[in-house]
């Protein structure tokens, strides 16, 4: 199978060659969204291999994701593996995760850290709302989700194209919503992921204040539109 790994990165000059460097010990395309970083990032990232897509300034996240989704797709890729450039995401699982996707020819195999106890390591807040949104889409989308925000994925293209532009700020809650409901298929392997020490989070305080409504209303969205 076609693979290559897409990673949104805003301000992550510290960590993201080392993420680029061992995600191609598995996959050999990397495309790194620099999502109008400040810092040096779009020039260690190249410099580590990746190909660079650049942003002048910042769009969200959603935004960089979709901008790596679009390009992978447009070069023909039939799996694309969406990673986080914190560290967050230890690419050595990504053998586990093309592996479960290879097995079962799923439209979308996620990792989560509520299948492991790597949970513990989240702040107790965003936990909480994690579980909360997570409960949400599994009962609104008649499926079984443990970890609805994790951003260590694997998508079948093909099923990425059916899917409705996300938003560009908050877009997985929303996106999985519409992913379950469509009656695609998903898969959840147990992935350690440890909090971040580093970097830039994109959800800023005030962001993760407003961060549950945003949510609530985008679910709404996503029932009532897609």
């Amino acid at each position: 199978m076609k693979v290559c790994a897409v990673i949104p990165a805003y301000n992550e000059a510290h960590t993201i060659g080392r993420i680029i460097q061992e995600t191609r010990k598995y996959i050999d395309t990397v495309f790194v969204v620099d999502n109008g970083s400040s810092d040096n990032t779009a020039e260690v990232a190249r410099q580590s291999g990746a190909e660079v897509i650049d942003y002048s300034a910042k769009r969200g996240y959603g935004a960089a994701q979709y901008a790596g989704q679009q390009v992978a797709i447009q070069n023909g890729f039939d799996y694309i593996l969406q990673l986080d450039a914190d560290g967050q995401h230890d690419p050595i699982y990504i053998p586990k995760l093309l592996e479960a996707m290879q097995s079962g020819d799923y439209d979308i195999v996620l990792g989560s850290r509520f299948l492991t106890k790597s949970d513990k390591n989240s702040d107790f807040n965003r936990k909480i709302g994690i579980v909360f949104f997570s409960k949400v889409v599994s009962f609104l989308g008649h499926a079984e989700i443990t970890d609805v925000t994790s951003g260590f994925k694997v998508y079948k293209a093909s099923s990425l194209k059916k899917l409705s532009k996300p938003c560009d700020t908050h877009p997985a809650v929303e996106q999985m919503l519409e992913i379950a409901k469509r009656g695609m298929s998903i898969k959840e392997v147990p992935i350690e992921m440890p909090a971040r020490n580093t970097g830039e989070s994109h959800l800023t305080l005030v962001k993760f204040a407003f961060y549950p409504f945003r949510v609530i209303w985008l679910l709404l969205k996503a029932m009532l539109f897609k």
